[in-house]
């Protein structure tokens, strides 16, 4: 009797054993079905947002790059009309010209350093995207910087005249 209990228990644990390993192979596959529907709905959602950042981004650069150059087309209207100015007060324009050019130049190339320093700090994708935007605000910086670099040479040459001298102004 021991033995035929033995081998009802044994057929009872086989058949357990292969009920679980059905069911455990229908929710392995269960599992398997919901993460390739949620992979498909997460590639769903990120492809739109992936365009929209895209899409963004060019806006941004585009966006960018027309308000920089209206930037330095009215900064050279800006100083032409300072140096017509200039010249009609009969202030030496040329020392001044130069010198802010120096001034342009040295602050441009910091400028130049400072963008290439603090671009890499961004992800690889937007780096490039990265230095064009880093520059073209740097490059505002100089600019903005002319002109308070022209006023102080001509402010230094307008001291040493003789503002009594009436036969200097023209």
């Amino acid at each position: 009797m021991a033995k035929k209990a033995k081998q009802n228990v044994d057929k009872i644990v086989k058949k357990v054993n292969k009920e679980f390993e059905k069911t455990s192979a229908q929710i392995e596959g269960l599992v398997n079905d919901a993460l390739k529907q949620f992979d498909s709905l997460q590639n769903q959602v990120q492809e739109p947002v992936r365009k929209l950042l895209k899409e963004i981004d060019e806006l941004r650069d585009r966006e960018m790059k027309r308000f920089h150059e209206e930037f330095e087309r009215r900064l050279e209207e800006f100083h032409e009309l300072q140096s017509s100015i200039l010249e009609r007060l009969g202030v030496a324009s040329k020392e001044a010209g130069q010198e802010v050019k120096k001034l342009t130049d040295e602050v441009s190339k910091e400028a130049s350093t400072a963008a290439k320093k603090s671009a890499p700090k961004k992800t690889t994708k937007t780096a490039s995207k990265a230095k064009a935007s880093a520059s073209k605000p740097a490059a505002k910086k100089p600019a903005a910087k002319k002109p308070a670099a022209r006023k102080a040479p001509a402010a230094k040459a307008a001291k040493p005249v003789d503002k009594s001298d009436l036969t200097l102004v023209k």
